[in-house]
């Protein structure tokens, strides 16, 4: 049988048995995928092993060589209006490659579009970087900070000697006062008491005095250095608010279709989070779906897998299925498999 390519849906090697079709979409998160589903995995990996049209995709020829870790694949068997069979396929994430969409359904929003906002915000969050990184390491910046430090530690010595000397007073004058009890009249111990507290006074008065000029020269001497902190303060603040902005009118393109054509996007999916995970809706499973009933095909089943090297830190095997993840993709497939 000749396989074909059509709208996406590649068309089964082998001829279908009806009987193999299921009357209601299966779970996605079972452990075992449908029949059907598997021999779409099965016709796919055999592409993926050995198509030369992967000589396009640098990246998959590292994948291939066990230089980097592998990517989950996915397929969705749907029916198109004509009663016609086929499947769907696509994988994770993102490959390098041209025309690597003549074969996989595109991505549900393509924020890596040359021309698109998010390449175009990108590359003005990438000059303010510059911006920033040039002033923080400009000789001029430097010098400043060396002043400020060599005037700071002056101050600070200062200050530290001032204190020094107050501590010093008030312990001799505890030393005097206990002394005079002992030697001096009841008289003249009175005398000598409103001497010493009055000369407390005054040193605690001198003291608060002096701490304040402290403050002050501290704050002098730190100007020059404020004057050129602010500039690029005000450069990570115009970096934080327009790369905030840039990540919601992101969430807000990221829109997901169902079986009723009802969209939502990321933010409303994901309500109980202050953001959505990183990498929400790059995952196989959405795009599957999307794109089926975007195209109105209706979905009869699938399966998602691992294909290439396992990463360490979650053990997956080559050609084994894997439900969607509970954390991206749960609250987005509950969306997108309504009336399902």
């Amino acid at each position: 049988m000749r396989i074909s390519i059509e709208n996406k849906v590649i068309s089964f090697s082998e001829p279908i048995d009806s009987e193999l079709i299921p009357e209601k979409f299966p779970s996605p998160f079972e452990a075992c995928p449908h029949m059907l589903s598997q021999m779409a995995v099965k016709q796919l990996t055999s592409f993926l092993e050995g198509d030369v049209y992967w000589e396009s995709v640098p990246l998959y020829q590292d994948l291939k060589a066990h230089n980097r870790i592998g990517k989950m694949f996915g397929v969705l068997v749907v029916k198109n209006t004509k009663g016609s069979i086929g499947f769907l396929a696509a994988f994770s994430g993102k490959l390098l490659g041209e025309n690597l969409y003549k074969y996989f359904v595109p991505p549900v929003f393509n924020m890596l579009e040359e021309n698109g906002f998010y390449r175009k915000e990108e590359q003005a969050l990438f000059e303010i970087s510059k911006k920033i990184k040039a002033k923080e390491e400009s000789p001029e910046f430097f010098k400043c900070v060396e002043r400020f430090k060599a005037h700071k530690t002056l101050i600070e010595t200062e200050w530290e000697e001032i204190k020094h000397a107050y501590s010093k007073s008030k312990s001799e004058r505890s030393q005097i006062k206990i002394q005079a009890k002992s030697t001096l009249s009841d008289i003249e111990y009175r005398i000598k008491e409103q001497h010493l507290i009055e000369a407390s006074i005054q040193a605690k008065y001198m003291f608060k005095k002096h701490k304040a000029i402290y403050k002050q020269k501290l704050v002098d001497a730190e100007k020059e250095l404020t004057t050129n902190k602010t500039s690029i303060t005000d450069l990570k603040i115009e970096r934080k608010e327009r790369s905030k902005a840039l990540q919601e009118k992101l969430y807000e393109q990221y829109l997901f279709l169902n079986i009723n054509k009802e969209f939502k996007d990321l933010k409303s999916i994901f309500t109980d989070w202050e953001v959505p995970p990183s990498g929400s809706g790059e995952c196989a499973a959405p795009k599957l779906l999307h794109y089926a009933f975007l195209n109105n095909l209706k979905p009869l089943c699938m399966a998602e897998f691992w294909w290439g090297r396992s990463p360490n830190s979650n053990q997956k095997k080559q050609g084994e299925f894997y439900p969607p993840c509970d954390e991206k993709c749960k609250p987005i497939l509950k969306h997108m498999l309504k009336d399902l």
